[in-house]
């Protein structure tokens, strides 16, 4: 029936990040690029680091929805991230990497926040590639500030 009356969505991740960045109003262009510089930073320091390919679509789903906060307030934006992340419909991610996702992109978040309610899902290296990833998320939000995608 799905197949023959509907179109199946290649890649349910990308659908439900689409429909994220449409929800919350924000600039798929910018969303892009930062994902684009995150991911290349990814590759060039990855025998630096805990980084692998196995991660790149929690990388994606952080850099592309890392703005999702300014929908609820401009100021407090990483603390209202957190929130939009965990409770958004985000297919294609397992509870684990949705969880990594929200820590990367709430890259100002305090670090005693309330990691210790999802330690059951992480270990040391989920850790250490949230923290890995959510500075290099952050250089590319910054070579990205004008939001031009001139980088």
């Amino acid at each position: 029936y799905v197949y023959r009356n509907h179109q199946p969505r290649p890649d349910v991740l990308d659908y439900s990040i689409n429909n994220n960045l449409l929800n919350y109003e924000l600039d798929p262009n910018h969303a892009v690029t930062v994902w684009k510089v995150t991911s290349s930073l990814c590759r060039q320091l990855k025998k630096i680091g805990k980084m692998s390919k196995k991660h790149g679509r929690i990388i994606k789903a952080a850099c592309m929805l890392h703005d999702a906060g300014i929908a609820i307030n401009f100021y407090q934006q990483n603390e209202h991230l957190m929130y939009t992340f965990l409770n958004s419909e985000i297919n294609g991610l397992s509870h684990r990497e949705i969880v990594m996702s929200a820590y990367i992109a709430a890259y100002r978040y305090n670090h005693h926040s309330p990691l210790l309610r999802y330690k059951p899902l992480l270990d040391e290296d989920d850790v250490r590639v949230i923290q890995e990833i959510r500075v290099l998320l952050r250089i590319a939000r910054c070579l990205d500030r004008s939001m031009s995608g001139l980088v």
